[in-house]
């Protein structure tokens, strides 16, 4: 089991890199930096975090087809490979349709097919090929970077929906679950992601299988849990109802959470969240109780935890000594 985590961007960079430098420090093997909406730039983080550490893989956790065009992107990392080659994966995902897409006017389209066709574009960018693309939607006219990349950068595609999973299985070179934290959720994210890879003919043997979250340790475990729950009426409002079906929730409940979000009613919101709801979309609870939960999803072949800090009101400051000795210690 390898670990990640996440720091919130919206923090000054100074903060950001000494935390990536003290999860290096401490065991984690990944640091994913989101690109959120008009928050701190992801690539300016990257390379900040890039020049202050020495092994730990840095990625962005995750970007996305429609504010970055697929070229772009691939133009990003081929130049942050001069700083880091050897450490770097492409994180790509829709995008939150809260904080990106809807403020800058983006409309989803089809999500499954827009990720698949944007590992395309940027796969051939990189490998150092000149690329003529009348795609469904991108477009590009003897496209070539104009430099080489230094070594290789794994793709990830990220996401929830049984499409986007599938997606990723088909053409990624790892998928990053979101959010997804018990066994049975998870079973339905890996059928997803299996079946995509058999459409396509592939094998999964190198093929990494990650889980994005949101963790609360205290030694008060019900506060652990109650410090997510805010968190996750957005997932609920953000997913279809199709993917909350097939996870098995109450449609009439899912009706009453989306609606009061939509209506800047999270306190309503978050008292409708259900107890597998809260345990289906985070990992909290005591030390002990989440080294069973990552071990739960570790059993089920989860191969990487990427991880996104809500600090507890018994915990004020994330204790990187504390997690890589009570949690990466107990899966070295």
């Amino acid at each position: 089991m390898q670990f990640g985590y996440s720091p919130n961007s919206s923090r000054p960079i100074d903060e950001i890199t000494r935390d990536v430098t003290q999860a290096e420090t401490f065991g984690f093997d990944y640091a994913w930096i989101d690109d959120m909406g008009l928050s701190r730039d992801v690539y300016v983080i990257i390379t900040a975090c890039a020049l202050n550490t020495k092994s730990i893989c840095l990625g962005t956790g995750v970007t996305n087809p429609y504010s970055r065009h697929p070229a772009v992107t691939a133009a990003a990392f081929a130049t942050l490979s001069e700083i880091a080659a050897g450490r770097l994966v492409l994180g790509i995902g829709i995008g939150s349709k809260k904080n990106l897409l809807n403020p800058l006017g983006f409309k989803r389209r089809d999500i499954a097919k827009t990720c698949k066709e944007t590992v395309g574009v940027m796969r051939e960018l990189l490998s150092g090929k000149n690329v003529d693309l009348d795609g469904e939607f991108f477009s590009l006219h003897n496209a070539k970077l104009g430099f080489a990349m230094r070594g290789s950068i794994p793709i990830y595609v990220a996401g929830r929906g049984t499409k986007t999973l599938a997606a990723a299985g088909e053409v990624a070179d790892g998928a990053i679950i979101s959010s997804l934290t018990t066994p049975e959720a998870i079973g339905y994210a890996l059928k997803a992601i299996t079946q995509g890879a058999g459409n396509a003919g592939r094998e999964l043997l190198h093929f990494q299988k990650a889980v994005y979250t949101r963790i609360a340790i205290s030694k008060d475990g019900e506060k652990a849990r109650e410090a997510v729950r805010p968190y996750v009426p957005y997932r609920i409002w953000d997913d279809s109802y199709d993917t909350l079906r097939q996870l098995g929730y109450d449609e009439a409940v899912v009706r009453r959470i989306k609606h009061a979000y939509s209506k800047n009613d999270l306190p309503t919101a978050s008292t409708l969240v259900t107890d597998r709801m809260l345990d289906d979309f985070a990992i909290t609870g005591t030390h002990e109780e989440c080294v069973e939960k990552i071990e739960k999803l570790r059993q089920c072949g989860i191969t990487l935890m990427i991880f996104s800090p809500v600090q507890t009101t018994l915990t004020k400051v994330w204790d990187f000594k504390e997690f890589s000795k009570e949690i990466i210690s107990r899966f070295n």
